[in-house]
């Protein structure tokens, strides 16, 4: 029987091939994640790249929905910038950075960039995502903020922190809402240090967070250390007088029993100095006001609250 040769591809069949076969050389062992999608959201292939970051079989991901893998709280805003920007315009790349759920239940970041790439050939256009898992990253960027923010030694927020929520509450705060600050000092903390020794010192100061803290509901006030022996408590409107000069007498009461820290059996008061005011008043104003009120509080002796109500921004 006479057997007749294959016909063989030309040369444009061969370039096209050997491109596909790069291509695809390229695609599953890229180390990024990778997939293609139709516009309706449907996953048509995807890399070992995405696989591994989510932690399934590559086959598995093949048919499924996009969404199957991104966190529940940010469907809608995957879904808007997708069809709202990219299927609308039928162009463009949208960048994102979202969450998803790996399948051990474990949270990551994913970095993403989305194309819209017109089909040709009368094939039908689709979607490109290439993205990376930037959990560590994110994780990092969280932790910097957070230490930003933040005292080292009592894990209260820090000065900055404190400046910034009042910020936040005066750019919403309405017309009569009034905001109140405790400046506190602690009294005598100084011989305590000298005495004992800034080890004593250091455990004296988270003891005296950890009262402070729990004699004040978190929806009461937030409390800050901005330095040494000082702690701020701040007063969210709505904060009346009676309101405010209730928390600081609810602060006094958490240090009137001895603090025990090891062997030592240390009894320590404070002064506190404070304010209430209009909430549109300057954050470093409204610091300074009550830094005032905790110098008059202080030349009355030792463990007692002196209040200031300024009826105009403190600055003025």
């Amino acid at each position: 029987m006479e057997r007749y040769p294959s016909p063989e591809r030309g040369p444009e069949q061969q370039a096209s091939r050997a491109g596909e076969e790069r291509f695809r050389i390229i695609f599953d062992n890229a180390a990024i994640a990778i997939a293609i999608a139709d516009t309706a959201g449907t996953v048509l292939d995807a890399n070992p790249g995405l696989a591994s970051m989510i932690g399934v079989p590559v086959e598995t991901l093949r048919g499924t929905s996009v969404f199957r893998f991104a966190h529940p709280h940010d469907h809608d805003e995957i879904r808007t910038l997708i069809s709202g920007t990219l299927i609308a315009a039928r162009e463009g790349t949208a960048k994102l950075e979202q969450r998803f759920i790996r399948t051990d239940g474990s949270t990551g970041w994913a970095s993403i960039a989305v194309t819209y790439v017109k089909g040709s050939n009368g094939q039908a256009d689709y979607l490109l995502a290439v993205g990376q898992d930037v959990t560590e990253q994110h994780r990092l960027q969280e932790e910097l903020h957070w230490q930003a923010r933040h005292d080292v030694l009592t894990g209260l927020p820090n000065r900055r922190h404190l400046l910034e929520r009042i910020e936040a509450l005066t750019a919403t705060a309405a017309d009569r809402d009034r905001v109140g600050l405790c400046f506190v000092d602690l009294d005598g903390f100084k011989q305590i240090n000298d005495r004992y020794g800034h080890g004593i010192g250091d455990q004296l100061l988270v003891a005296v967070a950890t009262r402070l803290c729990d004699s004040l509901p978190a929806d009461k006030g937030m409390i800050a250390r901005i330095g040494g022996d000082e702690f701020v408590v701040l007063v969210a409107p709505p904060a009346d007088d009676l309101r405010v000069t209730a928390v600081a007498d609810r602060l006094l009461s958490a240090l009137a029993t001895p603090i025990v820290i090891g062997e030592h059996e240390l009894r320590i008061s404070a002064s506190i100095g404070a304010v209430t005011t209009g909430a549109d008043t300057p954050a470093a104003a409204l610091l300074d006001a009550a830094d005032r009120a905790l110098y008059h509080a202080k030349t009355r002796g030792k463990d007692q609250w002196v209040l200031r109500v300024l009826d105009t921004p403190a600055n003025e």
